[in-house]
């Protein structure tokens, strides 16, 4: 079985020239962010649904840009 296998919600970021990859995987229950190069940047694993369901009320509100909100991926937190 790989990564890609179950259910998984890909959303892609453009910062400045710079395409980011965010992958939440529901079956693993896991997210990856992917570099504009294709390396992983970094691999959360072990979450429950709810925690990925509000990672991905998170990203969808950033993406329709509802509120202004920034999710750090590196801190793991939300800066508004």
């Amino acid at each position: 079985m790989s990564l890609n296998d179950g259910v998984s919600e890909t959303f892609i970021f453009h910062v400045k020239q710079d395409i980011f990859k965010v992958v939440l995987n529901f079956t693993k229950g896991m997210y990856t962010v992917y570099a504009p190069n294709g390396r992983i940047l970094m691999r959360i694993e072990k979450l429950h649904d709810w925690q990925l369901n509000k990672l991905k009320r998170k990203i969808t509100t950033y993406l329709n840009r509802k509120k202004t909100i920034t999710y750090d991926f590196f801190k793991g937190g939300v800066i508004k």
